[in-house]
């Protein structure tokens, strides 16, 4: 899994960040997962990456917005807010371990799902 950092504040997507009009920017992240790992978030609630991408899951606070893309699917899904700091092994089990840079998540209504996302993600690594 992977994680990309963003700004949401007016649906500009402008270099890792996204603006949606907002009386202050609100960190956002996109966390990736694939056809095997996806099932897994959304069961125990739980986003996570490895330490390739810890410093983003630890930058994580509560409350920031968090979106799921599954590589495999192309689908982004969201909205959904962070409950707790990302942190290490939160589930140490999730992932037979494999994940273990963790952020618990809430969802925040109905899960939305934007098919053939991969060009939306792309335009963020800009």
């Amino acid at each position: 899994m992977t994680v990309l950092s963003l700004y949401i504040d007016e649906i500009i997507v402008v270099r890792w960040y996204w603006r949606i009009k907002m009386s202050e920017d609100v960190k956002a992240h996109i966390f990736v997962s694939t056809d095997k790992t996806e099932s897994e978030c959304f069961q125990r609630r739980l986003f996570s990456t490895n330490k390739l991408h810890a410093d983003d899951v630890m930058a994580t606070k509560a409350g920031d917005l968090l979106f799921l893309f599954n590589v495999n699917s192309n689908v982004l899904h969201g909205i959904f807010r962070a409950k707790t700091d990302g942190r290490k092994n939160i589930v140490p089990e999730a992932w037979k371990g494999k994940y273990p840079y963790q952020v618990e998540v809430e969802q925040l209504g109905n899960i939305q799902t934007l098919k053939k996302s991969k060009s939306v993600t792309q335009k963020t690594r800009n």
